[in-house]
C-alpha cells in the first residue's frame, strides 16, 4: 500500500562458538559420562587422563576451563596439572574429588580454582558448577 512504511525482517542466523570444557579425569567411564553430560547441556568436551594429555589437548584446542580431577594419572597430580593450565594459558579449573584432605584444599586454593564438586557429581550439580565456573571467569582467562 502507497504512503505506509515497509517492514523488513532480515532474519540471520549467527552461530556463536560453544563454550569449551577440558575434561582431566583417569577413570574413562567417569569422563565419558561427565562428557556426555556436559554435551548434551551445549558445551564442546575434550578428555584427557593425565597432565601430558591435557596439555596436547589444549595446544588442539583452548577450552574456556578445566574439569579437573585432583587424583589422575601420571607423576603430576590434578593440582599441578591445573596450575600448569592456569600459567601457560590462563584456564582455570574447577576441582573434583570423591574426598579432600585440608592439605591438600589448601593446595587446590592456591591455584585460585572457579570451583568445587565432590564425585560423585550428579548431573544437575555438574551442570549448575560448569555454568557457575563460566561466569565466574575474569578476562584473561582461557
Amino acid at each position: 500500500m502507497q504512503g505506509e512504511p515497509a517492514t523488513y525482517i532480515v532474519g540471520v542466523v549467527v552461530e556463536l562458538p560453544k563454550p569449551s570444557v577440558l575434561i582431566v579425569e583417569d577413570e574413562r567411564i567417569v569422563a565419558r559420562d561427565l562428557a556426555a553430560v556436559l554435551r548434551v547441556a551445549g558445551y564442546d568436551v575434550s578428555i584427557a587422563s593425565s597432565c601430558d594429555e591435557a596439555l596436547v589437548r589444549v595446544s588442539e584446542r583452548r577450552p574456556d576451563m578445566a574439569l579437573m580431577d585432583i587424583r589422575i594419572l601420571g607423576p603430576l597430580d590434578g593440582i599441578e596439572t591445573a596450575l600448569i593450565l592456569r600459567d601457560r594459558f590462563g584456564i582455570r579449573a574447577i576441582y573434583m574429588s570423591a574426598d579432600v584432605d585440608p592439605q591438600t584444599r589448601m593446595r587446590a586454593d592456591g591455584t585460585t580454582p572457579l570451583g568445587y564438586v565432590s564425585k560423585p557429581v550428579t548431573a544437575p550439580e555438574l551442570r549448575a558448577a560448569v555454568a557457575a565456573g563460566l561466569a565466574a571467569r575474569q578476562p584473561g582467562d582461557g
